[in-house]
């Protein structure tokens, strides 16, 4: 319209463009995840990934949960060894280590791939679930991030999902958090759309995923907390108490699925999942986390998300972020009372959360490019990716293009002139093509700086 300024014509046009481009950043996504996607991860990096397609296909098949078992033998009467691929699994018949919904989804996954049974399985057909769920959960991030903030944030968040290295690499490994991140940010646009609309049926949405989500993996209880929490932030009690309910007695469901197979076994296993070891350091370690499965690939690049999260997700002019605040909050916390030796894969339900955060904080230093938080984009962002790239230190020419960045930011602060905010910002963007290079560049030679290691069942796991 002839009376709308530049600003509001800008916002229009992105507005129109916001699908082509989402599109445009899922394709991307989805090339970095494919990529490479059965050599990393190294096939048994983590035995993990194979009790998730074992328990699916033989429940599908045969009628009876099988796998490998997490917890030690002594909690099932009966058991065999088995070695495969160069691995050794104790295989116990029927398997409680987790709640069957990823294992039947991974099942499903592995015989459209044509297994029949649990030796047939193959890493190719089990990993296209974690990546395809991946891209939904980036789509989630656009849809959650547009409705609480702006089109911008929300593009800027789902490109930092699509591409960010630990993101793409850890959305590969088939482990239940990649359905408990796409299904923690559908509860929470769920319970927007109800606080919003007032029609029961997205309150019935909500509950029913958090109760989904605790029957991937009984962790997903936490969705349960992060739906009665965002409905009791706007004094909606009764329907906390209903959603709670509803997901609380679809829960419910796993303990009559053990009473069917072996309800003894079952509270056995359970029992002795109740009593993992607890660390005072579990809390650092997500924060710090730069790891895959156990070896810090991607160091700094956890910090970053979490320093920017912790800034853009704080209270401001122009936006309302507290219902991720509260969900990254309930999951953290969670996670930091479930858990001793941190995985590389526990955070992943954070990193929807952690991007949309870290997008609001880009934005802000782009409002206002002053030298420290330019300096954390420079030096935990960019210049680590590339060091990873490079299986090294950063040659003289890469360091001194991010190190550059730096000057116009300086001056800003000091002189607070318009022209140093603009070369500032010039700065960031450059920081921002560098940090694609980077994340692209490292993707696709991953093969050849990862580190091989042994194939080692988990810490806990005794034979």
């Amino acid at each position: 319209m002839a009376g709308e300024s530049a600003p509001t014509r800008r916002s229009r046009g992105l507005d129109r463009g916001a699908p082509w481009v989402l599109a445009a950043l899922l394709l991307v996504g989805a090339l970095l995840r494919v990529h490479q996607y059965t050599e990393v991860p190294r096939d048994l990096e983590t035995y993990d990934e194979y009790f998730h397609a074992f328990a699916g296909v033989t429940l599908i098949h045969e009628g009876v949960p099988r796998a490998w078992t997490l917890v030690s033998k002594r909690y099932y009467e009966n058991g065999f060894w088995k070695e495969w691929r160069g691995g050794r699994f104790f295989i116990v018949e029927p398997w409680f280590d987790h709640p069957p919904l990823f294992s039947l989804l991974t099942g499903a996954a592995v015989t459209l791939g044509g297994a029949r049974s649990m030796w047939e399985v193959q890493l190719a057909h089990m990993r296209l679930l974690p990546i395809a769920l991946s891209l939904v959960t980036t789509a989630l991030v656009f849809v959650v991030a547009r409705r609480l903030a702006s089109t911008e944030l929300a593009l800027l968040a789902s490109a930092l999902h699509a591409i960010t290295p630990i993101i793409v690499v850890s959305n590969r490994l088939v482990k239940a958090e990649s359905l408990l991140a796409a299904l923690l940010l559908a509860c929470i646009w769920a319970c927007l759309e109800y606080l919003d609309s007032g029609k029961r049926r997205w309150l019935l949405a909500a509950a029913v995923g958090a109760g989904l989500a605790s029957l991937a993996k009984v962790l997903g209880l936490a969705l349960v907390v992060v739906n009665a929490l965002l409905l009791v932030s706007r004094s909606r009690w009764r329907d906390a108490v209903v959603a709670s309910t509803i997901s609380l007695a679809i829960f419910g469901l796993f303990f009559a699925y053990g009473a069917f197979y072996d309800w003894e076994i079952f509270r056995r296993v359970q029992g002795s999942q109740a009593s993992l070891p607890l660390s005072l350091q579990t809390a650092f370690r997500i924060i710090l986390n730069g790891r895959i499965v156990l070896e810090h690939v991607f160091p700094f690049t956890g910090l970053f998300l979490w320093l920017g999260a912790i800034v853009g997700l704080a209270p401001g002019p122009g936006r309302d972020l507290r219902d991720l605040r509260l969900a990254l909050g309930v999951y953290f916390l969670t996670l930091c009372g479930s858990v001793g030796l941190v995985y590389g894969w526990y955070p992943i339900p954070l990193y929807p959360l952690l991007v949309i955060g870290a997008a609001s904080f880009l934005q802000k230093t782009f409002e206002r490019p002053g030298l420290l938080p330019t300096a954390v984009v420079a030096l935990l962002g960019v210049l680590p990716i590339f060091e990873v790239t490079l299986g090294r230190v950063s040659p003289f020419g890469v360091r001194a293009a991010v190190l550059l960045t730096l000057l116009p930011a300086l001056a800003y602060e000091v002189f607070d002139r318009e022209p140093w905010r603009r070369a500032a910002r010039a700065g960031l963007v450059l920081l921002g093509v560098l940090f694609v290079i980077a994340s692209v560049t490292s993707v696709r030679n991953l093969d050849a700086v990862y580190p091989a290691g042994p194939a080692a069942p988990p810490a806990i796991w005794k034979p």
